[in-house]
C-alpha cells in the first residue's frame, strides 16, 4: 500500500522509471529473439554506448545470449539515463521547479523563525513572570505561530501547493 501511495505522490519520477524499465525490457527482448541483429546494429550500439565494443561480447553472444542481451540492454539504458536526467531537470526548472523550491525554502525559514521567536518570547515572559507560563502556553504559542505560517502560505499560490503535498505525505 505504501508503494502505491509513494508512486501517486511522485508521478513524474514513477513515469520516468517506468519508461526506462519498459525501454530496457523491449531492448532485452529484441536483442534476445534476434529482431535486432547485433552485428548489423553494432554501429548504433557503439554510438549509444560509447566507442568501445568489448572483444568478449561476440563470444558471449554466441555462448550466453541471455546474459549478452541483459548486459547490452542494461548498458544502453544506463547510458541514456544521464543525459535524460539532465534534460528532465532543465525542463523541470524551466517550468517552475526553481520557484517551487524557493517558496518551499521560504516556508521552512518562516517556520524556523517562528519557532525561535516563540522560544525567545517564552524566555522573556518566564523571566518577568516566572509562574505564569507552563508547557501548555508554550504549545499554544507555537501553534499560533504555525497557524500564522499556514495562513501566509495559503495566500501564496505556490506555497499552497507545497503545503498540500506536505499534508498528503504526512502520516495520519
Amino acid at each position: 500500500m505504501r508503494l502505491v501511495e509513494h508512486i501517486k505522490k511522485r508521478k513524474e519520477s514513477a513515469f520516468i522509471a517506468f519508461f526506462f524499465l519498459l525501454f530496457w525490457i523491449v531492448l532485452f527482448i529484441l536483442i534476445r529473439i534476434g529482431a535486432i541483429p547485433v552485428e548489423t546494429a553494432r554501429t548504433w550500439f557503439e554510438l549509444f554506448n560509447g566507442a568501445t565494443w568489448p572483444t568478449e561480447w561476440p563470444v558471449m553472444q554466441g555462448t550466453q545470449p541471455g546474459w549478452f542481451s541483459f548486459a547490452l540492454a542494461t548498458r544502453t539504458v544506463l547510458n541514456f539515463a544521464g543525459p535524460f536526467a539532465v534534460l528532465a531537470t532543465f525542463i523541470w526548472l524551466l517550468f517552475g521547479g526553481l520557484e517551487r523550491v524557493m517558496k518551499m525554502s521560504k516556508i521552512e525559514v518562516l517556520k524556523m523563525h517562528n519557532a525561535e521567536l516563540v522560544g525567545r518570547l517564552a524566555f522573556v515572559l518566564n523571566k518577568r513572570h516566572p509562574h505564569l507560563l507552563d508547557r501548555a502556553d508554550l504549545i499554544a504559542m507555537q501553534d499560533a505561530a504555525d497557524q500564522f505560517t499556514d495562513e501566509w502560505a495559503h495566500d501564496e499560490p505556490v506555497a499552497r501547493d507545497v503545503l498540500k503535498e506536505e499534508a498528503a505525505s504526512s502520516p495520519k
